[in-house]
């Protein structure tokens, strides 16, 4: 089944940047595959963030589409959120809102870095970050995160964020994710299309 486990080309002789090559190729054509069997969103950008948080390392982290409010102000929708609950009411809150997409509006976040300007945020240092907002008592350490905007073209439809692998973030693994980064971008574009 798709996105179910990887092969490990290491085995089979192939040198490491093969294997990550051939496991992103794999995980975007099941992306792609999904999608157009209709699966649904939630499933879709579901399957992708699990799949961005394995070949990252990451522990937990989002998917969303760039909307405007009526005021014209950009905030996020997500598409796909870990489930990182500390208790029982973030928990209820999690179960409620996650499968038709969370909207979050404070940009004065790391997060919101990214929306308001459509740039890369690389954190490996979240709490000095000029950025940073701070986080609510209770939620997961954040030790390293990186803020990825979606672009179709010109177009700024969306953004993943993922935080806390082993070690930190930096531009070359960013290159390296390019090919699904693109694929994501053209599927948030596709998906606000069909809505």
């Amino acid at each position: 089944k798709p996105f179910m486990g990887y092969i490990n080309y290491a085995q089979k002789g192939k040198a490491p940047s093969e294997s990550s090559k051939d496991d992103l190729l794999s995980i975007i054509t099941d992306l792609q595959a999904e999608f157009i069997a209709d699966k649904g969103a939630h499933f879709v950008f579901g399957k992708a963030l699990e799949s961005l948080l394995k070949i990252t390392r990451s522990e937990y982290g989002f998917i969303g589409e760039i909307l405007k409010s009526n005021e014209g102000d950009p905030y996020l929708q997500t598409q796909a959120i870990t489930n990182i609950a500390w208790d029982s009411d973030t928990q209820a809150f999690y179960r409620q809102n996650a499968p038709s997409g969370m909207a979050f509006y404070n940009l004065e976040t790391l997060f919101g870095h990214t929306i308001k300007t459509g740039e890369t945020v690389i954190a490996n240092e979240p709490a000095n970050h000029p950025s940073r907002g701070g986080l609510p008592e209770g939620h997961p350490p954040l030790n390293h995160y990186l803020g990825i905007p979606l672009h179709l073209g010109n177009q700024f439809v969306g953004m993943a964020g993922i935080a806390n692998r082993p070690g930190g973030y930096s531009e070359s693994q960013l290159s390296e994710l390019k090919p699904l980064i693109n694929t994501l971008a053209t599927l948030i574009a596709a998906y606000h299309q069909d809505q």
